[in-house]
């Protein structure tokens, strides 16, 4: 007898993995596609912050409450007036029938309707309040109300406008830092070519080329963690404005 060859078809683990390549592929394309990219300076920024954060969107609408509800207190200290009304159509009359020979021999019988068919009515009612000490103390409250609202929105206002400011700043700041990092990149390498020929000449020892290789680990080191700082100020700067965080800026 011949053992049996356990044979395992390669095709579906290599249909699988095309299947899950195409997918990651296809998905990173439609986010890509979704995304916005902002180009924005700090004017447009300030611009852009005060139209679309959240909170000065709540800032105003408890303005617009607090006018409202100054409304609704004046309101209560007017006159009520209520009005009511009724139609009716009676489509059949109710009838009373009148016997033959009532009026006299000879009658015949009668039916006779009483009543109309349409009848209308109509009330109106007027009410004043004369005292009302919590509806006093309303009136007396709206414009301080209306008023506190006015100043919670100018400080959100103001602070939106601060955030952003330095949100914006900071990437500005570090951008900056960054270039001057990849400056001294660039000297390191052209120092450390030159360090290493030395040493091959024996004119420098194999230490220097140590310390000029620490130096240069140091600034790729400082250059990642300025990369990283710059990413998470503007993703601070994304939120201060209101921008999603699947979109893209990028200062002018």
């Amino acid at each position: 007898m011949h053992p049996k060859s356990s044979y395992l078809n390669p095709y579906p683990r290599y249909y699988a993995s095309f299947f899950i390549t195409f997918s990651i592929v296809f998905f990173t394309s439609l986010q890509s596609f979704s995304q916005t990219i902002h180009h924005l300076n700090l004017k447009e920024s300030l611009d852009y912050g005060l139209n679309h954060h959240y909170s000065i969107q709540v800032a105003k609408n408890n303005v617009l409450k607090s006018k409202e509800l100054a409304r609704e207190s004046l309101g209560g200290y007017l006159p009520q007036v209520n009005v009511s009304g009724g139609f009716d159509n009676n489509l059949k009359l109710p009838q009373t029938i009148i016997p033959e020979n009532t009026f006299g021999p000879g009658t015949p019988e009668q039916r006779i309707s009483f009543g109309s068919q349409f009848n209308s009515t109509l009330t109106a009612q007027v009410d004043q309040k004369i005292y009302d000490q919590s509806l006093i103390s309303g009136l007396k409250a709206r414009q301080p109300n209306i008023d506190l609202a006015h100043v919670i929105a100018e400080q959100t206002r103001e602070n939106v406008i601060y955030n952003i400011a330095s949100s914006y700043f900071q990437i500005l700041v570090a951008q900056k830092q960054l270039e001057l990092l990849k400056e001294n990149k660039k000297r390191f390498d052209k120092i450390l070519g030159v360090t290493q020929l030395q040493a091959q000449q024996g004119v420098a020892k194999k230490v220097d080329i140590k310390q000029v290789q620490v130096n240069l680990n140091n600034i790729n080191s400082q250059i990642s963690i300025v990369e990283n700082n710059i990413e998470l100020a503007k993703n601070t700067l994304k939120n201060n404005m209101g921008i999603s965080q699947n979109d893209s800026i990028s200062l002018t």
